[in-house]
């Protein structure tokens, strides 16, 4: 077939596709979107409309002191801003490699030491391409961007 009907075809098919009514291959169902409304409207125990970390640990749970550091961790990632809220915005935004690291350097100094780190070293000693003993942003992104690559 010569390049030009190619062309044409693939052309026609993706406007026919676009004109539809269908919806977008991945969509966020009404369902998901229902469990992730629910799941706000139970972590936020008061109803203002935000979530506390007081509110987040008791949805969760706290556990052992590991799992309370992990948990706070995970309401790091969603409280963007560093408020100590998870606002209804926050709560439904992706999680980025960004927000990772973000919650975890705790001291927000733009990198996370050891002590900051929640994995043992078999982690942490990969990502810190230089050895300094810390993670930076660049690290992280790189380690998780490039897992085959000799770090």
């Amino acid at each position: 077939m010569p390049q030009f009907p190619k062309i044409f075809v693939l052309l026609a098919a993706a406007a026919l596709l676009l004109a539809s009514a269908a919806p977008p291959a991945c969509p966020r169902s009404s369902t998901m979107q229902n469990y992730w409304e629910k799941r706000f409207q139970e972590m936020d125990q008061n109803g203002d409309g935000r979530v506390s970390l007081a509110e987040y640990i008791a949805f969760f749970g706290e556990g052992s002191p590991q799992r309370r550091r992990y948990v706070e961790y995970e309401f790091r990632k969603y409280d963007r801003n560093g408020d100590g809220f998870i606002t209804h915005e926050e709560h439904f935004t992706p999680v980025t490699l960004r927000d990772e690291f973000r919650a975890l350097d705790q001291d927000r100094d733009g990198r996370v030491s050891r002590s900051e780190f929640l994995d043992a070293d078999i982690i942490f000693q990969p990502l810190d391409r230089n050895h300094d003993g810390f993670i930076t942003l660049e690290e992280y992104l790189y380690g998780y961007r490039n897992p085959t690559s000799k770090r």
